[in-house]
């Protein structure tokens, strides 16, 4: 499939259903405005680009200088995002299926998957993630095309997307790496002789040269901006558990392995005990796989390298979960969308002689996704207002008992605040966590929440402030009870609970 001027018209059945899908999937998200985590910082930050950056993330900072900072606004973040996933997602479909009932199953399953949500619940990323998921579309189209010029120009367009998010490397990969096993199957199909390893081994290579190049570029320019721009690299380190791994290995790839097998198995927490519904395709499509690889019993090289392709494309859908341990945030699991659109539709497939059935599965399988998405976006806009009540009442304990001569209160917080669960659920990830718990009560992002809402008149200190009267504190009350708020030693102290784990270290208790 090439990409032509009219390729929308060609394909406008599938580009409608991927944006009906992204409508029903983001519809909540769209038609509401939410001050999610992070936003507070961009609201005040003038230099968002900088932050970008030392993140290594230029190409989030390049975009940002050709675009206006619209990440803490309603609305055109997500509506970026949904519009161009769905469009990304009927190239993917296309490359993989012919047919426009199954292109149209691959499209609601990638556009569907809950793994997005996760990206879309942040407005300064999400609508960066949808731009790069498009260029990456387009390098695997000059990629396929085996020229020089567009092999360099597909290796500059994936290194952008590196830049956007380092995580969608992986999606490029992945792509590359399941229409080798795609032309493989096909060959095998109207070629009864055996494949030569040597024949097979060229197309990994020469994926393998485009990825590597492709991150060569990424660091370089990355290397280049640092020169110009004098920061540090941060955040990236919190992801990378390479210390662990040396110092207890086997606790480690346990760790890792639990957060791999409940994805797989639909148990983590992030599908709200619906794994099953939202997984029974691709479990399906996994059950067709294994077969189609018993039928290759006599095919040794082949079905030798298309299960070594297959171990390989594991592990590139979950080598960020295990580099961080199974500490990634979900967000970074990308990859997964991909694979379990593919999965999903040969499962899809498998159904074909009960056509009524797997029409049925995929309508109930789509509708359990539209409602978690409804969920978690309804659960992250109830937080806000909690958090907006929260703090208009902290505000006005802090005007009560402050000294009278200060026009700024020093104020210091102490420990975090969790709301009350919604249907047993209090947060998933990001999702219904209030701007009072993220990073076990983060003064900085309490501080500028309270100042976006109204309260300009407070300072935050450090906990180091009022480390002489521990035991004062500790003998106050939690907020919402009275006296929760007190003044100390000259500065108002905000006692959400008890301190937190990293307050302690602060601390250095």
């Amino acid at each position: 499939m090439s990409l032509k001027p009219d390729w929308i018209e060609d394909n406008k059945f599938l580009v409608a259903l991927a944006l009906l899908m992204a409508l029903l999937v983001y519809g909540v998200e769209l038609g509401s405005f939410t001050l999610s985590i992070d936003e507070e910082v961009a609201a005040y930050e003038p230099a968002s680009w900088k932050v970008w950056l030392s993140q290594g993330r230029w190409g989030m900072a390049l975009l940002l200088k050709l675009l206006p900072n619209f990440t803490y606004i309603p609305y055109l973040a997500t509506l970026l995002f949904c519009t161009l996933l769905g469009l990304s997602s009927v190239y993917f479909a296309k490359q993989f299926f012919s047919d426009t009932k199954e292109a149209a199953v691959f499209v609601v399953l990638f556009v569907a998957a809950p793994i997005w949500l996760h990206v879309a619940e942040f407005n300064t990323l999400s609508w960066g993630v949808g731009i790069a998921l498009v260029v990456c579309a387009f390098s695997v189209h000059l990629f396929k095309q085996k020229k020089i010029s567009s092999s360099i120009f597909a290796i500059i367009c994936v290194g952008f997307t590196t830049a956007v998010y380092q995580a969608l490397v992986l999606i490029y990969a992945m792509m590359l790496l399941m229409l080798v096993m795609k032309d493989w199957h096909q060959k095998a199909s109207s070629d009864s002789t055996e494949f030569h390893f040597s024949t097979m081994l060229m197309p990994l290579v020469r994926l393998g040269f485009s990825v590597a190049l492709s991150l060569g570029f990424y660091l370089l320019v990355q290397k280049i901006a640092m020169m110009f721009v004098p920061i540090q690299i941060t955040h990236v380190g919190t992801f990378v558990h390479i210390g662990d791994y040396l110092e207890n290995p086997g606790a480690t790839f346990l760790s890792a392995g639990h957060k791999i097998a409940r994805l797989i198995t639909g148990t983590d927490a992030s599908y709200l005990d619906w794994g099953w519904a939202v997984l029974i395709l691709p479990w399906l499509g996994s059950l067709a796989c294994l077969r189609y690889a018993f039928s290759l019993s006599t095919r040794p090289r082949l079905l030798l390298m298309q299960l070594l392709a297959a171990l390989l494309l594991l592990f590139l859908t979950f080598s960020l979960v295990l580099l961080a341990a199974g500490s990634l945030p979900l967000r970074a699991v990308i990859g997964f969308p991909l694979l379990c659109a593919v999965l999903g539709t040969l499962g899809f497939r498998s159904l074909k002689k009960w056509p009524v059935t797997r029409v049925i599965v995929m309508v109930y399988s789509t509708i359990i996704c539209i409602w978690m998405a409804a969920f978690l976006f309804g659960l992250d806009a109830l937080a806000r207002q909690r958090d907006e009540v929260m703090a208009t009442k902290i505000s006005v304990e802090i005007t009560r008992v402050a000294p009278v001569y200060l026009n700024v209160v020093p104020v210091v917080f102490v420990g975090e605040w969790t709301h009350q669960p919604v249907q047993g659920v209090s947060n998933v990830e990001i999702f219904g966590t209030s701007f009072f718990q993220q990073d076990g009560g983060n003064r900085f992002r309490m501080l500028m929440f309270m100042r976006l809402i109204g309260t300009t008149n407070i300072e935050s200190k450090p906990l180091s402030t009022i480390k002489p009267f521990l035991r004062d504190i500790e003998r106050m009350p939690s907020w919402p009870a009275q006296g929760s708020i007190a003044q100390v030693n000259g500065v108002v102290v905000v006692k959400l609970s008890a301190p937190s784990y990293q307050q302690k270290i602060e601390l250095g208790l």
